[in-house]
């Protein structure tokens, strides 16, 4: 599944300049695994308080 959602990432990629994956995790332990699995960045948004995941790609 993993190769699938890159390879459409890296599609979009080259016919429109995608940059980056934006990711909401279900729950903290999803969150840890993004990030240590694929090398998700952690950031928290001021307003609602939800914390998003991004990765460059």
């Amino acid at each position: 599944m993993r190769s699938l959602t890159i390879n459409i990432a890296l599609d979009i990629k080259k016919d429109v300049g995608l940059k980056w994956i934006t990711l909401i995790a279900d729950n903290d332990k999803l969150s840890d695994y993004y990030i240590s699995e694929f090398g998700f960045v952690k950031s928290q948004n001021s307003k609602n308080k939800q914390n998003y995941l991004f990765v460059k790609l």
